[in-house]
């Protein structure tokens, strides 16, 4: 994987005035290689093995531009443009052969996916005497998506959609330092080329996956009312929250002839979520900074084409605790478990994960180097699912290899003034749909390691996060995090509450979903 950056900021001589442009090239290339036995009915013997050989190649390039200018005291404008370009070649080989090992090809293409995505958004924020802020903006997106396989045996397929996304963040700031925050806006989720690649996984051939390209992109509707206190040092924040999705993406399964399960993909009709979220951050010394979270909802899954539903509750708990140990080395530590997630057709199990960093800085905080261990007590992640329906069963474990180790060396150059407050900015591109059973997002790894710990104020990226509210610049534009801030209460998701605006997590997809080698029978998987 190869990413590079480019981030220029110009502060004017009136405060709180800037321009930046950012870009962002990421390139990542991947190969999977594997091979399946398949056995015979009672599992005594091997009958014949698959081969699958997968190549791919994900390039997204991103460019930006922002633009925020004071009125006064109390007032400020934002707007900005952006563009995202993807481009992914898969190409996907599978063999076959007799006990004897020697293959033969029985298919195979490449499969080239671009998709473009142009974005441009407005914000106004007032600031008024008896403490109320408000802020308001709209975000239009326009997405072409052109995707085509070299070997026309499956036709190609176009499609382009426009977007209109509001946002409005009410916050009043009570006495003692306490807020109370009211927010509503609109989210829309693409797609992700695990969705929608139409490419027949069958290294198992009785238990297949095709992807769906005529999916549509879902649209969430948050709506959150929150609450947050400062206690001495330490600070506590809780909310309550309602999320309608509208064409929600879930995994849908049938039964093709008397053995054979296919999986695929489609836009359901609606889900609902109804939670609460309580955040705390203790700071014990000057050294020793507690902080967790604990969300939890209930979902509701309605398909509008079958009389097919779904429902219950959803949890979440992080907890995160750092010492400075001094000299300029530091010891954080950071676990996360999340609950059984409710999908359309059964459920995908929950599972835990962790991991501690060590980090000295130097050359007066200029540069860090860092140690980092993830998940090393064991060497996977194991995650049970099941799914019930009226024509069949299925049980299945997904075991997820998440052992690693880092070391990691960053450094600043420049130089920092004291006239404006430091903004860190960079690329945030959280406009796909992550990757997961049943469309509940999933991913299974800690924040990255090796000692690169968040800015002051800053938490963690979080392995697993349900879809909240953003605002209107945020997704489509930078991310912003203060650099010299206390900490801050923490929404549903574990991020930053900042007058009611919330940036998103980055998310990464792979360039085409990696076909697991599974032993399976008829119709039940274990």
């Amino acid at each position: 994987t190869v990413d590079v950056n480019f981030n220029f900021t110009h502060q004017f001589s009136k405060p709180q005035q800037e321009l930046s442009f950012l870009a962002l090239i990421s390139r990542n290339n991947r190969t999977n290689n594997f091979v399946n036995a398949i056995f015979n009915n009672d599992q005594s013997e091997i009958n014949n093995y698959l081969k699958n050989i997968n190549e791919s190649a994900n390039k997204e390039t991103t460019v930006q531009l922002d633009y925020q200018n004071p009125i006064g005291k109390t007032q400020i404008i934002e707007f900005g443009a952006k563009q995202i370009l993807r481009q992914v070649s898969s190409d996907y080989q599978t063999y076959k052969a007799n006990s004897s090992n020697s293959y033969n090809a029985v298919g195979g293409n490449i499969f080239n996916y671009d998709q473009k995505v142009s974005a441009g958004y407005f914000s106004y924020t007032l600031s008024t005497p008896s403490k109320y802020s408000f802020k308001t903006g709209l975000r239009y997106e326009y997405t072409g998506v052109d995707a085509a396989f070299i070997n026309a045996v499956k036709p190609a397929f176009n499609v382009s959609y426009g977007a209109l996304v509001p946002s409005i963040n009410i916050s009043k700031k009570l006495a003692s330092g306490n807020t109370l925050k009211l927010a509503y806006n609109r989210r829309i989720q693409r797609p992700s080329l695990q969705f929608l690649n139409p490419n027949v996984q069958a290294a198992n051939p009785l238990n297949i996956t095709v992807g769906n390209p005529n999916l549509n992109p879902e649209y969430t509707n948050n709506l959150e009312l929150g609450y947050s206190t400062f206690i001495k040092n330490s600070s506590l924040g809780v909310s309550a929250f309602v999320r309608n999705t509208n064409n929600s993406i879930q995994s849908v399964r049938d039964l093709l002839g008397t053995d054979t399960i296919r999986t695929t993909f489609a836009n359901i009709g609606k889900e609902n979520a109804y939670g609460m979220s309580v955040y705390s951050s203790i700071n014990l010394s000057n050294k020793l900074t507690l902080n967790g979270s604990v969300d939890s909802y209930y979902a509701v899954l309605d398909n509008n084409l079958s009389n097919i539903s779904n429902q219950g509750f959803v949890f979440n708990v992080r907890a995160r605790g750092s010492y400075e140990i001094g000299n300029g080395l530091s010891f954080e530590g950071f676990g996360f478990y999340r609950g059984g997630q409710v999908q359309l057709q059964g459920k995908q199990g929950g599972f835990g994960t962790y991991n501690l960093n060590l980090r000295k800085y130097i050359n007066q905080k200029r540069g860090t180097i860092g140690l980092g261990a993830e998940n090393f007590f064991g060497k996977s992640i194991t995650v049970r699912n099941s799914l019930n329906t009226p024509t069949l069963s299925q049980s299945s474990t997904d075991v997820r290899n998440n052992l690693s180790f880092r070391v990691s060396f960053t450094y600043r150059i420049g130089k920092l003034t004291n006239t404006q407050t430091s903004k860190k900015k960079s690329v945030s591109n959280d406009d796909l749909k992550q990757s997961g059973e049943g469309g509940q997002e999933s991913g299974g790894s800690a924040p990255q390691g090796g000692g690169q710990a968040p800015a002051e104020g800053q938490k963690p990226r979080l392995p697993i996060l349900p879809k909240t509210s953003t605002s209107v610049k945020d997704s489509v534009g930078t991310k912003k995090e203060e650099t010299n801030q206390t900490v801050i209460p923490q929404d549903t998701t574990g991020k930053q509450i900042r007058d009611g605006v919330k940036p998103d997590q980055d998310a990464k997809q792979d360039s085409v979903p990696a076909q697991v080698p599974i032993k399976k029978s008829p119709i039940k998987q274990d």
